[in-house]
């Protein structure tokens, strides 16, 4: 078992990240039932109701500080509270008591919820009455499109590293074996939405090389999509990385995939004409499906050695500088700041 390194300015600023997170997925939650999901060392409940609404709370009742997370009861649209019975209705406000006497401002806050491609995603910020932003995706339901598929993974991995990678292009080349790298879109970022896009080139086994374009969007740091284009073989993959951290340098991460292909289009397999349509496209949803895990797998072993925020290269043109300015303002703990040599390092803010 290895020893995570924590960065003594990231440990000393350390906060709850901020934004939108993934709590789970909807289809893994029945009506009635209530789930312990943590996130940065603290409990939040998220159950079900009756009618099919999906709810999440912090852990503990305002009551008397009774564990939600050990034996809360969704009672219809109501949630009960294991200790004393007391019961909380849509709105949080506590409607029943065992004495039939409502108490005067006992009260639960009810994080905001949005359901996207089947996850649950969950708005935290240290003031309840923030009014969140939305995050952007893209249009569900889209023509052509195969359904999602799910996979989930924990890592020793801060989340703000996850989109870093996919806006550094010095990873893009190094860790993935792409070569020829051409920038089409540099990094930008407006308010918590960021967007970068490449084209390179990549050479695979039995397909020789393919060129790909690839279009990153990020909002905040716990929603990430990508998408990779490869016109020469009819086909475009769609990944969604959301990762939920549990401690500081800890990620429980759910990952989504679809893809829309032709490839009796192909001009690499025109021998795939002799199969049907809908097992080629199977099977290279498969093929796609294992070959982001592998490519995941080379991230892992970077991310679980990396220490977050101690001086890295880059100037303060750069795309990696950028890109840390702009996620700061998901960290309200820590601030960047230019440090010698044309490098940034990370400060905690009292």
């Amino acid at each position: 078992m290895h020893k995570t390194h924590i960065d003594p300015a990231l440990r000393a600023g350390a906060s709850q990240p901020t934004g939108w997170f993934c709590f789970g997925l909807a289809g893994d939650l029945r009506a009635g039932q209530v789930k312990t999901v943590r996130y940065f060392d603290q409990d939040y409940v998220m159950f079900r109701t009756r009618s099919g609404a999906i709810r999440v709370a912090h852990g503990v009742c305002p009551h008397m500080g009774g564990l939600l997370t050990r034996g809360a009861v969704v009672r219809g649209e109501w949630l009960q509270c294991p200790n004393h019975q007391f019961c909380f209705d849509e709105q949080g406000r506590c409607t029943a008591t065992p004495q039939g006497v409502r108490p005067p401002d006992v009260h639960i806050h009810y994080l905001p919820v949005r359901l996207y491609a089947g996850a649950i995603m969950v708005y935290l910020h240290p003031t309840p009455t923030e009014t969140p932003w939305a995050f952007q995706g893209w249009v569900e339901g889209e023509a052509g499109w195969s359904s999602w598929q799910y996979f989930r993974q924990g890592y020793d991995v801060y989340p703000i590293i996850l989109a870093e990678d996919l806006v550094d292009m010095w990873h893009v080349l190094t860790a993935h074996r792409f070569h020829n790298a051409e920038q089409i879109l540099p990094f930008e970022a407006d308010g918590p939405i960021a967007r970068a896009s490449y084209r390179a080139e990549r050479t695979e086994p039995l397909l020789g090389t393919i060129t790909s374009e690839v279009t990153v969007q990020i909002s905040g740091v716990g929603f990430i999509t990508t998408q990779v284009d490869v016109p020469v073989m009819g086909l475009s993959m769609r990944y969604l990385v959301l990762p939920r951290p549990i401690g500081i340098k800890r990620c429980d991460v759910m990952f989504a995939f679809q893809m829309n292909c032709d490839l009796l289009q192909s001009t690499h397999r025109r021998y795939l004409r002799l199969l049907p349509k809908r097992l080629t496209n199977t099977l290279a949803q498969q093929a796609m499906v294992l070959a982001y895990w592998l490519d995941n797998r080379r991230d892992q072993r970077n991310w679980e050695r990396e220490l977050l925020l101690s001086s890295r290269p880059g100037t303060r043109a750069s795309a990696l500088f950028a890109y840390r300015k702009w996620a700061s303002q998901f960290h309200p703990g820590l601030s960047l700041r230019p440090a010698p040599h044309g490098r940034t390092e990370a400060v905690a803010v009292s």
